[in-house]
């Protein structure tokens, strides 16, 4: 009897997958409060099968039916067969920073065609707390000098540009600085006058 010699089969799959685009996303920047709720998405022109996010060096990855909350930084996934999202309930410092969608309708990483990703950046503001900083007894005789500025009590994000102003009975004002303390000498006309921080907070 002749044994033939063993034959070896090369078995070749192909992928159907289809070509996958984020069609619509949260947006390129995203400001919103500390401890508001802030919800992050993006959106495919077809079903995906996986999707990931990341933000720092940290990579969050889910399959469709995966309800998790994820740790540590608390969000819940937002999911459809189309959508991945991330809803954080409290939104805090933590979550600052740049952020990273990325959809694939395959697990293979050289096929670009099927997978598709966006940026998002969040910055996490939250307000300042000035107080104007003066004697305690206002009732002063003319010639005397007062000290009066205003101090940041709590700096906020963005921080806050402050303008010390001296309103007149008038009602006009008058620019005294930065709200850095000054030195002031009111006369007669000054009484009734009053003292005012002026802030404000601009993300540059």
């Amino acid at each position: 009897m002749r044994v033939l010699p063993p034959v070896r089969l090369l078995l070749l799959f192909t992928c159907q997958c289809l070509a996958l685009e984020i069609e619509t996303f949260s947006g390129e920047l995203i400001v919103a409060r500390r401890g508001e709720e802030l919800e992050l998405f993006c959106e495919s022109s077809s079903p995906y099968q996986w999707c990931y996010w990341a933000h720092g060096e940290q990579e969050f990855r889910t399959v469709i039916g995966d309800e998790g909350v994820i740790s540590p930084l608390s969000f819940e996934w937002v999911k459809s067969s189309t959508k991945c999202g991330v809803k954080i309930k409290s939104l805090e410092d933590e979550h600052a920073g740049k952020w990273k969608c990325h959809m694939a309708d395959t697990d293979e990483e050289e096929v670009d065609s099927i997978r598709d990703e966006k940026f998002i950046e969040v910055f996490v503001a939250h307000p300042a707390k000035v107080e104007i900083s003066v004697p305690d007894d206002l009732l002063i005789t003319q010639g005397e000098e007062v000290e009066v500025g205003c101090e940041v009590v709590e700096e906020g994000n963005p921080p806050p540009t402050v303008t010390l102003f001296h309103e007149g009975r008038n009602e006009e004002k008058e620019t005294l600085g930065d709200g850095s303390v000054v030195t002031y000498s009111p006369q007669m006309e000054d009484t009734g006058s009053a003292f005012t921080c002026y802030w404000e907070q601009i993300r540059t």
